[in-house]
């Protein structure tokens, strides 16, 4: 593959993917889980707000990256900063490589 479309956009997919997938692991383990649908999505919701490991994406290792959105934490869902920003491009290897960030993400991190 030469050109992703909307490369930002996959940048953050694929993070969030991670991030989702790691909630979803935790939320499995809760008691909430067997409990319908209404509860699986409250068990999933409180194990993104407090997800109990790191979680290595493109952008960076999200240590907790969400908390719940209140009107003294108006940013509880914001799991990105200005400091946060990159770019980054398919290498010959089919490794992403992100410019600026002494790491490289591949399929098995």
């Amino acid at each position: 593959m030469k050109d992703i479309p909307a490369s930002a956009g996959f940048v953050h997919a694929f993070d969030f993917g991670r991030l989702f997938r790691a909630a979803a692991q935790q939320a499995a383990r809760t008691p909430e889980w067997s409990q319908g649908p209404v509860a699986r999505r409250r068990a999933l919701r409180d194990a993104m707000a407090n997800l109990e490991a790191p979680v290595a994406g493109i952008m960076k290792v999200y240590d907790r990256p969400f908390s719940d959105l209140t009107p003294d934490n108006r940013n509880g869902h914001e799991a990105l900063g200005p400091d946060d920003l990159c770019l980054a491009r398919y290498a010959e290897s089919g490794e992403l490589e992100a410019f600026g960030l002494r790491r490289r993400v591949s399929e098995n991190n």
